[in-house]
């Protein structure tokens, strides 16, 4: 089954992530686009090909020659999403000059598209029907997290390739894992299970003004000093 597209990583956050995947994947990425608003207010029992269909704008003769039926339409919204949230966090530089600014904005990036309205909706949809699809929950943590730390990852090695970083133990995966986690977790777990609020969205200026990027800050400052960071 085809999968929508792996765009270009832009140095910024893009402003329409929607806009951006419907450009390059055509009626597929608007189908997914209009499912995954249908999956979320109604959930998936209650939706129905008809009604993704009607609010597509599209007949139903013409989704299915995209999608086999609801339950594959259902399973693409996790590389769907995975791409509208690999489009709205920035590639780290790692020639910049403030490393610590750098990752403290990447942080909270991938923070507010984890913990904004629509994304604990989704999350909380997938959890839910996790006995019927369980290999959803896992492709969608590594379509979003996971891929987040794959790049963090990368911009690490990077830097210890430049030498601008120390040796990070045990690699640069589990330290960007590792950084994420310490950055991002508590946020996102106490959002997801409804002890705060979740942040406004779409992810954005926004959303990002609603981050106390204080802590992150911190956090960061002293995994920089642990790794040995060099100007």
């Amino acid at each position: 089954m085809t999968k929508t597209s792996r765009l270009a990583r832009p140095r910024a956050p893009v402003a329409d992530p929607v806009a951006a995947v419907t450009a390059e994947t055509g009626k597929r990425g608007q189908f997914l686009q209009a499912a995954k608003l249908e999956f979320l207010e109604n959930g998936y029992d209650a939706t129905s090909m008809d009604a993704v269909a009607k609010r597509a704008g599209t007949t139903k003769r013409t989704l299915y020659a995209y999608f086999a039926n609801k339950e594959a339409l259902y399973h693409d919204i996790a590389d769907y999403v995975g791409e509208l949230f690999a489009l709205g966090i920035p590639v780290p530089d790692p020639e910049a000059d403030d490393l610590g600014k750098e990752l403290t904005q990447y942080c909270g990036a991938v923070l507010a598209n984890m913990a904004w309205t629509d994304s604990i909706a989704l999350q909380r949809m997938v959890l839910g029907s996790a006995p019927k699809f369980p290999d959803l929950p896992p492709a969608l943590y590594q379509a979003s997290f996971g891929a987040a730390i794959i790049r963090l990852a990368a911009f690490l090695s990077a830097l210890q390739r430049a030498g601008r970083l120390g040796r990070l133990e045990p690699s640069a995966k589990k330290a960007g894992s590792q950084l994420l986690q310490l950055t991002t977790g508590a946020l996102h777990q106490e959002t997801l299970m409804g002890v705060r609020e979740p942040l406004p969205g779409p992810p954005g200026p926004k959303t990002m003004k609603a981050i106390d990027l204080r802590p992150i800050a911190k956090t960061v400052a002293v995994f920089l000093d642990d790794a040995g960071v060099r100007s």
